[in-house]
């Protein structure tokens, strides 16, 4: 289990991988993920070291989308985790980088703060919501291709077994 938040909806439910053939105990609505972040001094040191920590982190985390090689190790996780909460700086300071703090072992990235905060607005599908202040950052930093070309079919990854629209 990672350690993040799944904002869900009852419009529509989501069976994911893991979830397939197993009776689970939580609302299966299609979510959205929200993945603590914090902050480190923008070092070189830092640099290394969160990925190094990362790669760690995503070695004890159990099996998922993009941990495949994972092992299920609560308590070497917690230890990998805590340790990237004590580099955290706070957020004062521009210059400092912001990254995901581990929960999810999912995403790695080591963003300008500058070019995250302040938040703006973005509207989707009529609503609006916070979104980084500099998107293309956000978004280029997150994916390992050009994220306004749609992949080719052998790249594409599913991220569900089943989609059920509920009707109204």
């Amino acid at each position: 289990m990672f350690d993040y938040i799944k904002l869900r909806s009852n419009k529509a439910s989501i069976v994911e991988f893991h979830e397939k053939n197993r009776e689970v105990h939580y609302h299966q609505g299609v979510f959205v993920d929200i993945f603590p972040m914090q902050t480190l001094a923008n070092t070189v040191i830092n640099y290394n070291t969160y990925k190094d920590v990362f790669k760690d982190i995503r070695a004890t985390s159990a099996v998922s989308l993009h941990t495949p090689e994972g092992e299920n190790l609560p308590k070497p996780r917690k230890i990998l985790v805590d340790s990237l909460a004590e580099l955290h700086e706070g957020w004062e300071d521009e210059n400092n980088k912001v990254i995901y703090s581990g929960e999810m072992p999912d995403v790695a990235a080591w963003f300008d703060q500058s070019k995250i905060f302040p938040l703006k607005k973005m509207t989707f599908e009529g609503l609006e919501f916070p979104v980084p202040h500099d998107p293309d950052h956000y978004l280029e930093n997150i994916y390992s291709f050009d994220y306004m070309q749609v992949p080719p079919p052998e790249k594409r990854t599913i991220h569900a077994d089943e989609v059920i629209i509920h009707s109204l």
